[in-house]
């Protein structure tokens, strides 16, 4: 049988009440940073990436004292450690969520729409008899490694395989490095919302040339 030392003025039943307590407060701040890293990747993505890890040390915090809790046989605990550390993984197995709210995230951070294409790098071609517009509009950091980059492409031939893209889609993205990535790239570039997309870039990535633009 365990025994657990009480400290002074505390009885055991005043630690056992405040244990259930410490897991709540843990859960609330552990989602309010997942809540923040999916909704400030656009606006703050430095500030995203610190609540990220906000997230995942709250979720070890409560796996600890749900470990602790069935060592000590305090099954009672255990139990309610145990759902509340489901419920702070629900976005871990329901990823549809996190899209959904990074997705809706991103319309904010657009709102205005003609307002921010202002600021894009766009380049005017015809493809189809059609007018199109494509180009970059910005680059984030992540705090890592990744930059992830924000594209314009009305034609969304940004996500087609190589083989499908147009000489003049092929002509416009050009202008914009790395190439390498960007021409022949397979799979790299993910719809966000309408006409905006990103791709996801890394040092290895880069193949040293400039934005010809």
């Amino acid at each position: 049988m365990t025994v657990e030392p009480a400290l002074p003025g505390l009885s055991k039943d005043t630690l056992r009440s405040k244990r259930p307590r410490l897991s709540y407060i843990v859960a609330a701040v552990a989602l309010i940073g997942w809540i923040g890293s999916v909704t400030m990747q656009f606006a703050l993505p430095h500030l995203s990436e610190w609540l990220g890890w906000i997230y995942l040390i709250g979720i070890a915090i409560l796996f600890a004292l749900l470990i602790r809790a069935a060592i000590g046989r305090r099954w009672q605990d255990s139990a309610i450690f145990a759902v509340i550390w489901c419920v702070v993984l629900f976005p871990l197995y329901a990823p549809i969520t996190a899209s959904w709210m990074r997705v809706e995230a991103f319309r904010a951070h657009v709102s205005p729409i003609a307002s921010y294409l202002s600021q894009c790098k766009l380049i005017d071609f015809v493809a189809g008899n059609a007018k199109q517009k494509l180009g970059r509009c910005e680059n984030l950091g992540t705090g890592g490694e990744e930059v992830l980059e924000i594209f314009y492409d009305t034609t969304g031939l940004i996500v087609a395989p190589p083989a499908q893209r147009t000489p003049e889609w092929r002509a416009a993205m050009g202008h914009f490095s790395p190439t390498a990535v960007h021409l022949e790239g397979e799979g790299r570039a993910r719809r966000l919302f309408g006409d905006f997309y990103e791709i996801a870039l890394f040092p290895h990535d880069y193949d040293g040339s400039n934005d010809d633009f």
